[in-house]
């Protein structure tokens, strides 16, 4: 950018004749930072396009390893509940993980699918609470839970989990008590291997 302005001069009959020179104007530090942060953002946005593009490896034909298969897993939308009062979270280990284990492997069969095309996917752990406490409370109570499910019960060790505090809960379009303190229930959403096609509101 830059500006005119005029100054005087005199010819050689002593009028005064005004010349229009420009000045260029000195770039300020706020524009400066505004070309960087522009810089900045253009590379994060190159850099965050580039890293979403899956590359993908074509072995040759004459290879021994054959190419892999393509299989398209699906998670259903038809959650339920495993309800896991005080005294079964209270009880050994071994009745838990054999008691949620049972109760999964019925919802799988009641599906009509087997245990090995149907895991779980994801399991929200909702902890109950007192009238005179807050849901902070039933969330505490569930982490320390959900500790205890990845360590005993195999087929959770490696699910995404959640937690949080209620005293009731809607799964599947239906409304489930949670319990006071101490009382949990386990909202659990299935993998299946292959499409599934559910109705699901």
């Amino acid at each position: 950018m830059y500006s005119r302005y005029a100054s005087p001069r005199f010819d050689c009959d002593g009028r005064v004749v005004y010349r229009y020179s420009r000045r260029h104007r000195v770039a300020s530090s706020h524009d400066i930072a505004g070309w960087l942060y522009a810089d900045v953002f253009l590379a994060l946005m190159i850099m965050g396009v580039g890293s979403s593009v899956v590359v993908r490896q074509m072995l040759p034909s004459d290879s021994a390893v054959p190419p892999p298969t393509a299989t398209q897993a699906t998670v259903s939308c038809r959650e339920f509940a495993v309800p896991v009062n005080g005294q079964l979270a209270d009880g050994s280990d071994t009745a838990l993980a054999e008691y949620v284990t049972a109760a999964v492997d019925g919802e799988v069969m009641q599906r009509g699918w087997t245990s090995d095309v149907a895991r779980p996917a994801l399991v929200i752990v909702l902890g109950g609470f007192e009238l005179y406490e807050s849901a902070g409370d039933g969330d505490a109570n569930a982490r320390v839970l959900r500790a205890r499910l990845r360590r005993v019960v195999p087929m959770l060790a490696n699910v995404e989990m959640r937690t949080g505090g209620s005293r009731s809960a809607l799964v599947d379009s239906n409304q489930i008590a949670v319990g006071n303190n101490g009382d949990f229930v386990l909202v659990v959403y299935l993998l299946h291997s292959n499409n599934v096609e559910e109705e699901c509101v």
